[in-house]
């Protein structure tokens, strides 16, 4: 399952629209559709809004930012 598959379905699951999403997030309408839809990847700070939003764990929705948050990593920089 991609990660915009993944969003989209937490966003379904959840019974949000994108519009709520994108409200809840503090984003653009036109960012949910284009991350939904393939066309952008999130920077972290959008994506943790959207985790947040959803409320699931970053990892859970974007999971390329899993090791953004391992104390294993930060302790290595």
């Amino acid at each position: 399952m991609s990660v915009q598959n993944n969003l989209r379905e937490l966003r379904l699951s959840k019974g949000l629209t994108q519009q709520r999403l994108a409200e809840l997030a503090q984003i653009s309408l036109t960012l949910v559709s284009r991350l939904e839809n393939e066309e952008r990847s999130p920077r972290f700070d959008i994506a943790d809004r959207i985790a947040a939003a959803l409320e699931v764990p970053l990892e859970v929705v974007f999971p390329k930012f899993a090791l953004r948050r391992s104390p294993a990593m930060a302790s290595k920089e």
